[in-house]
């Protein structure tokens, strides 16, 4: 999912004092944030949903992915219509709930992880003959703002900061037992998120933040499943069984560590140097 996040207004500040031995210090670390998060599926361009070649139908908007027995329109995007007695008159699909941003004023930095949107894979099992998913893109937009303590951030939120991760998918057949042992089925679909790193830093004022994307349940796969559904060795998500609707809630944690910038040794070695000839020049005036 990969855009590289852009954060504005993330200049390094730094507070120069001259008593004593000087140090350069950042601005307080931001302990509380307010948030507004979107995730939408992206519908065009390069990272639009992909499906193998097949009949039925695929629809595609910001919060529904769907594919199979063609239904009326109204129907194909709910899925309370996506059951039926045979695999001709089924539909699965991928949704993400709630529909609108998820925001709150309860993120606390080296806190708990808060919850934020669900995606669910409905889980039919269809025919063959259906085209179905096999890659989609995700894009969450965050938005924060530092709430305490209360030094100059800003008069208002921080620029987004944007994460495009890539879903890839696959629908197994389920006519014979696959090679993925880890499956609980027959052989379980597989959800990965090729993601590259569910981490992401930014700095503000001298200090790094870094946000750590996780859910329950989001682990390694293993080399077979990740090859099954066409991604890196490495991949990490979910395998969702047959007949089963499968709910992952996404959270999110933002962690930092207070930070100091001490003056390189060679300017406390002629700061000492100026001390110590200061000192000897009183001694010769006190001679």
């Amino acid at each position: 999912m990969s855009i590289r996040p852009t954060l504005g207004r993330m200049a390094a500040v730094f507070a120069l004092g001259v008593t004593g031995t000087s140090v350069a210090l950042a601005a307080p670390m931001v302990t509380d944030w307010g948030y507004s998060l979107t995730t939408e599926w992206i519908t065009s361009g390069p990272n639009a949903p992909q499906y193998t070649s097949g009949g039925g139908t695929q629809v595609n908007t910001a919060t529904v992915l769907s594919w199979g027995a063609n239904k009326t329109s109204s129907q194909n995007r709910n899925p309370a219509h996506w059951g039926g007695s045979s695999s001709s008159q089924r539909r699965s699909g991928l949704v993400i709930t709630p529909s609108e941003p998820v925001s709150d004023t309860n993120l606390v930095t080296n806190g708990a992880a808060v919850d934020t949107h669900t995606i669910t894979h409905y889980n039919n099992e269809i025919s063959n003959s259906f085209a179905t998913l096999r890659t989609a893109s995700v894009e969450s937009t965050l938005t924060l703002t530092p709430l305490l303590p209360d030094p100059p951030y800003g008069s208002g939120p921080l620029d987004p900061l944007t994460k495009v991760f890539t879903v890839n998918f696959i629908e197994t057949p389920n006519s014979s037992r696959c090679p993925d042992t880890g499956s609980a089925s027959v052989c379980d679909d597989i959800f990965v998120l090729a993601a590259g790193g569910l981490t992401q830093s930014f700095d503000l004022l001298g200090i790094t933040y870094t946000l750590e994307i996780g859910a329950p349940g989001l682990g390694p796969l293993g080399a077979v499943a990740c090859g099954l559904a066409g991604a890196e060795s490495d991949c990490v998500g979910f395998r969702t069984p047959e007949f089963r609707n499968t709910p992952v809630t996404f959270n999110f944690r933002i962690s930092a560590q207070e930070s100091t910038t001490v003056p390189e040794p060679g300017v406390l070695a002629l700061l000492g140097l100026g001390l110590a000839a200061a000192g000897m020049r009183r001694r010769r005036a006190r001679g």
